[in-house]
């Protein structure tokens, strides 16, 4: 294979982590907020990243920033696949901002508590970051 359609297979897998990584996102399994109605009585819900509840009820702001961010990747990538031969500085945007939504993916489970629906976003995040450097 030649560089160019490697480049574009690499896009694709990366096109295709993100996509798997906003439709977990967009689930209800993410994040995990924790309710007390009575001194002895603890409640667990689990609310999608994309909910906006998660950062009125708690303060984490990160998972919607992530959620946010992850769609505007998902179309700057897309962006690079169909239009390849533009100049300009999209790919560095992309992997900048890939690299900042594991950091976000991370500090939403520490706030909020880490299961595993957010530890799969946040290793999904980070391989499509990864081959983002590696193929963009």
């Amino acid at each position: 294979m030649n560089r160019l359609s490697t480049r574009k297979a690499g896009l694709v897998v990366c096109l295709g982590l993100m996509a798997a990584a906003i439709l977990l996102m967009a689930l209800p399994l993410g994040v995990p907020l924790t309710f007390a109605p009575g001194p002895d009585i603890r409640t667990r819900k689990t609310f999608a990243f994309f909910d906006l509840s998660v950062w009125g009820m708690s303060g984490n702001v990160f998972p919607f920033l992530t959620a946010v961010l992850s769609v505007v990747v998902f179309f700057l990538l897309l962006w690079i696949l169909l239009r390849p031969r533009e100049l300009g500085k999209r790919e560095t945007v992309s992997q900048v901002l890939a690299f900042l939504l594991v950091f976000g993916t991370i500090l939403s489970m520490m706030m909020a508590g880490g299961i595993l629906a957010g530890v799969l976003i946040a290793v999904l995040l980070l391989v499509a970051a990864v081959l983002q450097i590696v193929f963009v």
